[in-house]
């Protein structure tokens, strides 16, 4: 037996949300308790374009995540009637220790963010950033070098599609359901196709579910989606480490509770889920439906198939996506 998701205890994580220090409505601490009470043992708070550390509110129970959002407006307009494109990022630091922000340009702050510009440390060099694959590549490799992960936010609501990731390599995570935009911006699923895309050009991010919550209409944006993280233990650095390793899946409802492959078979052990999708790297694929519910499903696997990943659905419509499994991993 071969445990493709680790056979670990799982720790339910937010990965990108907002607070009053930009333009959300609810304080860090507040953002910390609400969580923590629906059940989140990790939130990462990635306000616009600044860099402010919260690691004063990790404790044993609940593990803070710093971060920030950076955006590439298409033309260096700013919204214009949201009818440019845009490519939204968020850093986040691999290390509690990490508090110096890269990419830092004080013109482009959101407004309600400036009023931070004389408490943010950054590398010394003002940024201008450039609205293309090389633009993008430029902020992923300083990121990387600095020491953060990089995610690629909503990009749906973000107006991209196939042509906007031509050249872009690197992203370690790709949004495919984010709560704000779906309850807030009327915006379908950031679409499993924009995740498809990236994996038929072969890079391998792993697939988030993240609220982005801001928090100006009550809690409507907040825990719709989630990220599982498996780890022997709770911590900053065992977190990181899981994604790292991309021990995690992205839900908005259905649970995984385990992923194994035997003998050829990839076997997945589910909760709240009525079907779900075994798709590979070719057309072959399977589907197992049971509209009473499904604790079990299981796909055997051909060595030229690429590499396997799971779409889970709940009675809903709500799905849970799994990353792409190389099959030297299965066979």
């Amino acid at each position: 037996m071969r445990y493709l998701l680790p056979n670990k205890k799982q720790y339910k994580v937010n990965l990108h949300a907002h607070t009053n220090i930009s333009d959300g409505e609810l304080s860090p601490l507040e953002i910390k308790e609400l969580y923590k009470k629906n059940g989140y043992s990790a939130v990462a708070f990635t306000d616009h374009d600044v860099l402010m550390t919260h690691n004063d509110l990790s404790d044993d129970s609940f593990i803070a995540l710093n971060g920030y959002e950076l955006k590439i407006n298409e033309g260096g307009v700013e919204h214009a009637g949201y009818k440019y494109k845009s490519y939204h990022l968020n850093l986040i630091a691999k290390d509690e220790s990490i508090d110096t922000q890269v990419c830092f340009n004080p013109d482009r702050i959101t407004d309600e963010a400036r009023r931070f510009i004389p408490f943010v440390k950054h590398d010394g060099e003002i940024y201008r950033e450039e609205y293309s694959a090389d633009g993008v590549n430029d902020i992923i490799n300083r990121a990387h070098a600095a020491g953060f992960l990089i995610h690629y936010n909503h990009p749906v609501w973000c107006k991209n599609n196939y042509s906007d990731l031509d050249g872009i390599h690197g992203m370690d995570g790709v949004e495919l359901i984010n709560t704000n935009s779906l309850v807030i911006k009327h915006i379908p699923e950031d679409t499993d196709a924009i995740y498809a895309g990236f994996l038929e050009r072969g890079e391998y991010p792993y697939p988030l579910a993240c609220d982005d919550n801001h928090n100006q209409h009550g809690t409507s944006d907040s825990f719709g989606a989630f990220n599982m993280v498996f780890c022997d233990s709770l911590s900053y650095h065992s977190i990181i480490d899981a994604l790292q390793e991309q021990s995690t899946y992205a839900s908005a409802g259905p649970i995984i509770k385990a992923l194994w492959a035997e003998n050829g078979i990839v076997h997945i052990e589910t909760e709240n889920t009525v079907c779900v999708h075994f798709l590979t790297a070719t057309r072959k694929a399977k589907r197992v439906y049971d509209e009473t519910g499904l604790d079990m499903a299981s796909f055997r696997v051909d060595g030229d198939y690429g590499y396997v990943r799971i779409v889970l659905t709940d009675k809903d419509g709500n799905h849970a996506y799994t990353r792409a499994y190389g099959v030297d991993e299965i066979l």
